[in-house]
C-alpha cells in the first residue's frame, strides 16, 4: 500500500514528460495572430459587406432611365386678351410655356472590386436625349406678346401675333469615374464615400416661331446653347441591411465643371417687304455646380460559391445643374447717342434639372 504512494507521482511526472505534442498549448506567433484576425474579419465582413465586396470580382452596369428634362427661362410667349376701349394695354396675361416630354435614357458602366478592405473603382456613362413642344392655343379675343423676338419684329394692335410655338431639345453626355471604399459602421449599415474625375457635355436647341396674319409675317428664332466642362465629383452613397440580399439605398453627391458655353443666336424675320436676319455668337468660359440625388430599392445575390454576383435596384433620381440656360433675349432698345440704338440683351435664365425613375441591373464575374 505505501509502494503505491511512492508510484503515483512517478506516474504522474511521466505522463507529463511523455505526452503527445498536440496536447503542450500552442504558441501564439505572429502569423498565427494574423492568421485569426483575418478569420475574424471575414466573418465580420460576411455578415455586414455588401455581397458585392466580399471577394475580387468586375462587373457590367446596364441601368434603363425615364427621365423628365426641365428648365428654367423658357417662356416664349405671353397670351393677352384684347385691350379695353380707352386704355393702352391689357388686363390679362398668361404666360406659355414648353410642354416637357418624359424620354428613355441609359447608363452603362464597368468597374472591379478590390479583393480587401471594400475598395472599388468604376466608369459610368449617362445619355439622355428629350424634347419639349408647344403650340400656342387662342381663344376668342386673344393674341400673343412675343418674348424672344428682336422689337424691330413690331407687335401693335392690329398688327398682333395671331400664332406661335416652340420646340426645345436636350442632349446630355455625362461620363464619370469615380473611386470609392466601403465602411461599416455598424451592422445594418454601409457607408461609401467616393470621389473621381467628371466630364459633361449638354447640348440644346430652342427653335421659336411667331406669325402674324395681317402682312403674312414670320419671326423665326433658332438658338443653340452648349455647355462642355470637366470637373470632380464627390460623394456618399448608404445602404441600410433589410436582411440578407435586401437593402434600401440613398446616394449623393456634388460637383464643380470648369468649361465654357458656345451659343448662337439666329433670327430670320419674314415679311412681304423683304428677309431681315440677326445672328449673335458668343463664347463663355465659366464654373458650374451640380447635385445629384438618388433613393430606392436594392436586392443583390450571390452565386457560384459566392464568386460572381448579380444586383438590381429601382431608384428615382434627380440632378441639378446650375446656370445652364445661357440663351439671349432680346428685352429692348434703349434710349443712346447713336444714330441707331442696339439691341439689348439678357441671358443667365434658369437652371437645368433631371428627374425621374431607373433601373439598374449589374452582373460581377
Amino acid at each position: 500500500m505505501k509502494t503505491s504512494y511512492f508510484l503515483l507521482p512517478l506516474l504522474l511526472l511521466g505522463s507529463y514528460l511523455f505526452a503527445e505534442e498536440d496536447s503542450i498549448p500552442e504558441i501564439c506567433t505572429e502569423e498565427k495572430l494574423e492568421e485569426r484576425l483575418c478569420k475574424i474579419e471575414h466573418a465580420f465582413h460576411s455578415k455586414v459587406n455588401p455581397l458585392a465586396t466580399i471577394a475580387p470580382t468586375f462587373f457590367l452596369i446596364g441601368d434603363v432611365l425615364y427621365w423628365q428634362a426641365r428648365e428654367t427661362g423658357l417662356a416664349y410667349a405671353v397670351t393677352a386678351s384684347d385691350t379695353v376701349i380707352g386704355t393702352l394695354l391689357p388686363h390679362d396675361f398668361e404666360v406659355s410655356e414648353p410642354e416637357f416630354d418624359w424620354d428613355f435614357g441609359f447608363r452603362v458602366g464597368f468597374g472591379y472590386n478590390a479583393e480587401k478592405d471594400g475598395w472599388d473603382t468604376s466608369i459610368v456613362w449617362t445619355r439622355l436625349h428629350t424634347k419639349a413642344i408647344d403650340q400656342g392655343m387662342l381663344a376668342s379675343g386673344e393674341f400673343f406678346l412675343p418674348l424672344w423676338s428682336s422689337p424691330d419684329f413690331i407687335v401693335t394692335p392690329p398688327m398682333v401675333i395671331t400664332s406661335t410655338d416652340a420646340h426645345w431639345k436636350l442632349h446630355f453626355n455625362e461620363l464619370d469615374w469615380n473611386l470609392g471604399k466601403a465602411y461599416h459602421p455598424t451592422k445594418f449599415l454601409v457607408m461609401r464615400p467616393f470621389i473621381g474625375p467628371s466630364a459633361v457635355r449638354i447640348e440644346q436647341e430652342y427653335h421659336i416661331k411667331y406669325r402674324r396674319a395681317v402682312l403674312t409675317e414670320e419671326d423665326h428664332i433658332h438658338i443653340e446653347n452648349e455647355f462642355k466642362g470637366i470637373g470632380a465629383r464627390a460623394g456618399c452613397d448608404l445602404q441600410f441591411l433589410l436582411g440578407r440580399e435586401w437593402s434600401l439605398m440613398a446616394k449623393a453627391s456634388a460637383a464643380i465643371y470648369s468649361g465654357y458655353f458656345d451659343i448662337d443666336r439666329d433670327e430670320d424675320f419674314e415679311s412681304p417687304f423683304g428677309k431681315e436676319s440677326f445672328d449673335i455668337d458668343q463664347k463663355i468660359h465659366v464654373a458650374r455646380p451640380a447635385t445629384s440625388l438618388s433613393l430606392g430599392l436594392n436586392w443583390e445575390h450571390k452565386f457560384l460559391r459566392r464568386c460572381a454576383f448579380f444586383r438590381a435596384n429601382l431608384s428615382y433620381d434627380i440632378q441639378y445643374f446650375f446656370k445652364q440656360n445661357q440663351m439671349p433675349r432680346v428685352i429692348g432698345k434703349p434710349f443712346t447717342s447713336t444714330v441707331i440704338p442696339f439691341d439689348t440683351f439678357i441671358a443667365d435664365q434658369g437652371d437645368l434639372n433631371l428627374h425621374g425613375g431607373s433601373f439598374s441591373l449589374t452582373y460581377g464575374f
